[in-house]
């Protein structure tokens, strides 16, 4: 618990520079190379943090200065001499910079290898992205961002795939094992509880799929005193509320100096149970450490132990809804303000999961892509 967080810290230390994209197994629909493309792009389009220009217009500037496209091209296709018959793809990606937002979108859900494109420059017809072009527009991408956003492709939350059948890890392992083998140019990170990964993931890859995927592997320890201390304080500065003369409440308030030692010294204390806690003081909530020893029917919880447990059980989940509901209007922002469009698996995720809390409703779905 709390690798995200770090990594988020990680990447936050790193500044704007590299381009950070961050992917996770959906459920029930595996991941391919044109869910990777559209994430990669998707995140080239997001605007540089403190500055109008996206990471495609930094990317596009060092490669083609004063607008000199064909000098970008024929530099790219020097560094990949495989892509020369789809250099064109180059080219595009090159042309976008300086150009009206309304006039890219096509182009950009083309390249993102969600859309056939409409028409060519000289009015023919044309298709969608083949499976080797979205392998084509990846190299020519990872090329064009190595020096000057270097891209560092992330997979969260791979616990997904833990207790699925065989065939979703394998199908992982070979997607990362397509992308070490054929991509230049890229950081790979995988991110998993550790018991997870070691006993439902890792033992169902195939041996080649192991070299690629478990080649180097970090444990991260949960934070020591001092760490969680460190971590309290910087949420403390962005969640405190301020008082009526208009300052921050002075660390740890509201927590109180003993509620502080028992998060700074409680076992097992992850960085999201942390904030969690921290979350429900600023809220008004009481904070809980662990289960009251209290007497219990076969039914559960009785008296006033099954109130104050139902409290902080809604407290706690409250503190998380709140958090993740707060990232997504975040992002949904972001992608309205640069007229990306969410992905259709993750829509049809998240209404499934919806679906899952009706009564007396079998909910059941299809894996083929053209399907969701």
């Amino acid at each position: 618990g709390g690798k995200t967080h770090l990594f988020s810290r990680l990447s936050h230390q790193s500044g704007s520079r590299p381009t950070l994209v961050l992917l996770r197994p959906y459920f029930g629909v595996n991941v391919t190379l044109r869910d990777v493309l559209a994430a990669v792009i998707d995140q080239l389009c997001l605007p540089v943090h403190g500055d109008d220009r996206t990471q495609l217009d930094v990317i596009a500037s060092h490669w083609a200065p004063e607008g000199d496209v064909e000098r970008g091209v024929r530099a790219v296709v020097s560094l990949l001499p495989e892509i020369a018959p789809a250099a064109h793809l180059a080219r595009t990606l090159l042309e976008l910079r300086g150009r009206e937002p309304s006039t890219t979108w096509a182009d950009l859900a083309w390249l993102s290898g969600r859309e056939p494109r409409a028409t060519t420059a000289d009015g023919a017809s044309a298709s969608a992205l083949s499976e080797g072009d979205v392998l084509h527009v990846l190299r020519i991408v990872a090329v064009l961002a190595a020096p000057v956003a270097p891209v560092v492709l992330t997979f969260d939350q791979l616990e997904n795939l833990a207790g699925d059948d065989d065939a979703r890890v394998l199908g992982y392992g070979n997607l990362v094992s397509e992308i070490v083998d054929s991509l230049p140019c890229l950081t790979i990170v995988q991110l998993a509880l550790t018991s997870e990964w070691m006993q439902y993931i890792e033992p169902k890859l195939s041996l080649p799929q192991k070299t690629r995927l478990a080649r180097e592997t970090f444990v991260i320890e949960a934070p020591a005193r001092r760490e969680r201390e460190l971590l309290l304080r910087t949420w403390h500065q962005r969640l405190a509320p301020k008082t009526p003369s208009r300052r921050k409440a002075p660390f740890p308030s509201p927590l109180s100096e003993n509620e502080l030692h028992q998060l700074l010294d409680a076992p097992g204390m992850t960085p999201r149970l942390l904030l969690a806690a921290l979350s429900r003081a600023i809220s008004g909530q009481p904070v809980r450490f662990e289960p009251r020893s209290s007497p219990r029917s076969k039914h559960g919880l009785t008296g006033d132990d099954a109130t104050s447990d139902d409290v902080a059980r809604r407290t706690g989940i409250e503190a998380l809804w709140n958090a993740e509901y707060e990232r997504v209007r975040v992002e949904q922002a972001d992608k309205e303000r640069s007229s990306l469009p969410f992905d259709a698996a993750e829509l049809a995720e998240a209404l499934t999961s919806a679906l899952g809390f009706a009564p007396n409703l079998a909910v059941s779905h299809r894996t083929e892509r053209d399907r969701v």
